[in-house]
Parts: structure tokens; C-alpha cells; sequence
């Protein structure tokens, strides 16, 4: 077999490392990922049919198999030298296959330490495998992923003999078994919520909210809102208190699947407020530590509220909400925060989504892009909206399932008027205007309406953070 040297990104080992099998060891996560027999994680010594792992037409006896939407991660914690490994699209053909044999399909090989992205190289159907070997040395994280290619059904990755070299093996194996150990208690941690607070001008009271026992609604007078840190610090309900009628799109997981695995959890039908991290493929598969596990909530002021998530194992860091209200007001301001748990930089930037009830929307209103005509409003994959200041979904004919809108406004602002004449707003509190980012991005949906924000991907410290900061109006 002829191997493809592509990348070779170690300098010299000292001979006293040992060699361990990467499939004896511990993963600290591994994604779920689609296979004809249902969902599975990653298969050791074993292709997806049950037999020998086959690449370039060689067969081998130790290996790691899966299908794209793979993600394996080892967090080694400067315990291992290098990783080497023959890697490739496994070719044994599942039955399920008959339909697809004529097609050309493959895998993008995704090897990132420490967040970085070393290596991405597409590999087809009936090309040669890689040979991959990459230093490890001071570093805290691997993983390594096969992101989609063309055709979807025989996207299957082999790695053949995959190898940790450490002169530590006994420590790598404890440090690998910790680390899986501190995601599990991460994704199942389950705090003591605190009793409401007893503030001066505003009232939150502790609630339920659907199966949950843990909600939190906030009211000043003017407007109320509901905060759900059980799941995911999620915002799931804002509305006038004039008004008893809840615009936010607030359907959230049943409490019991609300930690389902990596991979199998999935924010296509999530709720009211929450954020995502830039770059969006860097970050993917999500973590549901961050998307739906359990927050800390603190109440350090009159009219303070912070949520804050566990350590994602996965990406090393923690999301953080925090929601700041004054009495009698008809706004609130919301930050949304990356903190940098790992020990080393690297770039991350926030994407804040809020979801609305499409049925409750009547338009949406934009800033008018009159000073600024070399940038208007891009609807639809590239359809013009010709330098005007509204949207009226009505006049759009958008697919019923998603459409899509981009706009570079001189205010980052969206304002949303819904069916009984009341106005929605948003005001995201961004720097100035750049053309390299979407400041706003809108999304129709069949079941909601979702206005969201890029904030710039920055450089992030360990123990610093980003954020991104947005007012909320309701008249």
C-alpha cells in the first residue's frame, strides 16, 4: 500500500516514549454520529459492518472507525509526545450502500491540537490514505474529526494503528480516565438553586417552567420575563406586563433528554435566548454541557442576574449570561460571555440568537442602509433588497422551511412588530461598523423567526473573556 506522507508535524521523539494503542485509551468525549444501524460512537478494532478496518486495501487489526459528524477527543494534559495514525475513508460497503456505490463521496480530515487546526485535507472514496503524525508536546488537547464531504451514506473514516507516544504512559492513562470522569460530572451536575431574591423595586419569584422546577421569572413593573438556568441559562419568555400574550419561542427539551450526548442533542428546535460560539465549524459538534446543561445562578444586586455554565471539557471554556434590570423600565440589557477556561489563547467570538413565534410577527424592520448603498440588505442567497428599511415577510414568498437574510447596518438593530401593534427590538452593542462580519443576521423558520448577531471573533486569554452585549425593548 502506497501511503500518502502529507503530514509529518512532529520533531524528533525521544526513543524512551512508549507506544499506546489510542483505541486502548480513554477518550475524554466522542461525538455520536449516524450510521444505517442508528447512532453510534466511534468503533474500536472494527468497521461500521463488523469486520476489519480497510484502507488502501489493507486491513488492520487495531484502528478507530466512525461516519462524519465525527468528533474524538483526548485531552492529554502534557502527557503525551506525539500522535501518529494512518488515516483514510474506510471502504467496506455497508448494504444500506447499494443506492449510493456509483457515487463520490469522501471525508475532510479535521486534526486540531489545543483548538488549533493543524490538518484539513480531503480525502475521496479510492484515494490513498494519509499518513498522520503530529507533536503533542506541551499541548492539552487532540481531536480529530471527519466533517462532511460530498454524498453523504459511505462517508466512513478509518484510522489505521493510531499511536500516543508518551514517556509518562501510566499518567496519560490516569489523566485520560480523569478527564473523562470531569465531562460526566460536568454533563450531570445538578445545584441547589437559591431562593428568589427579595429586591427593592423588582420581583422575581422562583418558578416552574414545563417539567422544569428551576425558573426564575424577573418582574419591574413595566415588563417580566422567565429564565430558565436548569436548561442551558436560557431566556424563554418576555413580554409587557399590559400583555399576557409571550412572543419568545420557548421549546425547550423535556428535562430528562435535555443532556442527551454529543451529537445527538440539537439545537434545530431550541428556545428563546441563547448563544453559539464563532467560528460556528470550529466549535462542532456543540457540547451540551453549554447548550442545555445546568447553570449556576447569583444575584449579586438589585437587578443583577448571572448564569454561568460548567467547564466544557470538550472546548475549555464556559458560557455566561448576565441580565441587568432597572425598575419600571420597559428595556433590559443582556451580555452574553465566553470564558476562556484552557491554558492557552486562541480566537472565539459570540453568536447571540433569539427566537421568536413566527405567527406572532407581523414585520420586521430594519436601519435604513441608504448611507451605506454599497452594502444593502442580502435576502435569500443574494436576492436584493433594494436600499429600503422594512421587510414585510408577507412580499419575501420565502421557502416555508428557512430563508435567510444578511445585513450590514449602519445600526446593528432589528426591530420586530408583532400582530397586536406592539414593538420588539434589539440593539446589539457592537464596535464599529466592519465589513469583514454580519452584524445582523435574520432567519425564517417554519415554527419561529430568529435575529442574531456575529460579534467578532477575538483573541481570548485564559481566565479572560469576550462578550457581547444587546438591549432589549418591548412597547
Amino acid at each position: 500500500m502506497r501511503l500518502l506522507l502529507l503530514f509529518c508535524l512532529t520533531l524528533a521523539i525521544g526513543l524512551s516514549a512508549a507506544e499506546l494503542d489510542l483505541g486502548s485509551l480513554q477518550w475524554t468525549n466522542a461525538n455520536y454520529f449516524w450510521t444505517w444501524d442508528g447512532p453510534s460512537q466511534p468503533l474500536i478494532d472494527r468497521n461500521l459492518s463488523g469486520g476489519k478496518i480497510t484502507l488502501g486495501g489493507k486491513n488492520f487489526d487495531k484502528g478507530i472507525c466512525g461516519h462524519t459528524g465525527f468528533s474524538i477527543v483526548y485531552n492529554v494534559n502534557k502527557q503525551a509526545e506525539s500522535f501518529e495514525a494512518v488515516i483514510g475513508v474506510e471502504e467496506t460497503d455497508a448494504p444500506g450502500d447499494k443506492k449510493h456505490l456509483n457515487e463520490e463521496s469522501g471525508i475532510i480530515l479535521i486534526i486540531k491540537v489545543d483548538r488549533q487546526e493543524l490538518i484539513n485535507h480531503t480525502i475521496t472514496i479510492g484515494s490513498e490514505p494519509v499518513k498522520v503524525n503530529v507533536d503533542l508536546r506541551d499541548k492539552t488537547q487532540l481531536e480529530i474529526m471527519a466533517s462532511y464531504h460530498k454524498h453523504f451514506f459511505r462517508q466512513r473514516i478509518g484510522i489505521g494503528n493510531p499511536v500516543i507516544r508518551s514517556s509518562t504512559p501510566e499518567k496519560l492513562q490516569e489523566t485520560l480516565k480523569s478527564e473523562y470522569c470531569k465531562y460526566e460530572n460536568a454533563l450531570h451536575y445538578s445545584p441547589e438553586y437559591p431562593a428568589a431574591p427579595e429586591w427593592e423595586a423588582i420581583t422575581v419569584t422562583k418558578t416552574s417552567f414545563n417539567d422544569y422546577d428551576n425558573a426564575y421569572n424577573i418582574n419591574n413593573g413595566k415588563i417580566s420575563m422567565t429564565i430558565l438556568p436548569e436548561a442551558g441559562g436560557r431566556i424563554v419568555s418576555f413580554r409587557e406586563n399590559s400583555s399576557q400574550d409571550d412572543f419568545i419561542y420557548a421549546r425547550v427539551p423535556t428535562s430528562k433528554n435535555r443532556l442527551l450526548p454529543r451529537g445527538r442533542a440539537s439545537d434545530a428546535n431550541g428556545s428563546g435566548h441563547f448563544m453559539r460560539i464563532q467560528p460556528g465549524t470550529f466549535f462542532y459538534p456543540a457540547d451540551p454541557i453549554l447548550k442545555y446543561g445546568s447553570y449556576d445562578i447569583e444575584f449579586p444586586s438589585d437587578g443583577r442576574i448571572i448564569m454561568t455554565s460548567q467547564t466544557s471539557p470538550v472546548f475549555l471554556l464556559k458560557y455566561q449570561y448576565e441580565i441587568q434590570v432597572a425598575p419600571e423600565k420597559n428595556s433590559v440589557r443582556i451580555i452574553s460571555r465566553i470564558l476562556n477556561a484552557a491554558p492557552f489563547v486562541y480566537e472565539v467570538g459570540i453568536w447571540s440568537i433569539t427566537r421568536i413565534r413566527q405567527e406572532k410577527i407581523r414585520q420586521i424592520r430594519l436601519p435604513t442602509e441608504q448611507e451605506n448603498p454599497q452594502n444593502p440588505c442580502v435576502i435569500d442567497r443574494f436576492k436584493v433588497l433594494k436600499s429600503a428599511d422594512s421587510i414585510l415577510l408577507s412580499d419575501i414568498n420565502l421557502n416555508p422551511e428557512s430563508g435567510e437574510f444578511k445585513c450590514y447596518a449602519i445600526r446593528s438593530e432589528v426591530n420586530a412588530e408583532l400582530i397586536d401593534g406592539r414593538r420588539f427590538a434589539i440593539q446589539y452593542l457592537l464596535p464599529e461598523y466592519d465589513s469583514t462580519f454580519y452584524p445582523v443576521h435574520l432567519f425564517s423558520g417554519k415554527l419561529f423567526f430568529e435575529i442574531e448577531s456575529h460579534g467578532k471573533v477575538e483573541q481570548c486569554k485564559p481566565e479572560a473573556c469576550v462578550e457581547l452585549a444587546e438591549i432589549w425593548f418591548i412597547n
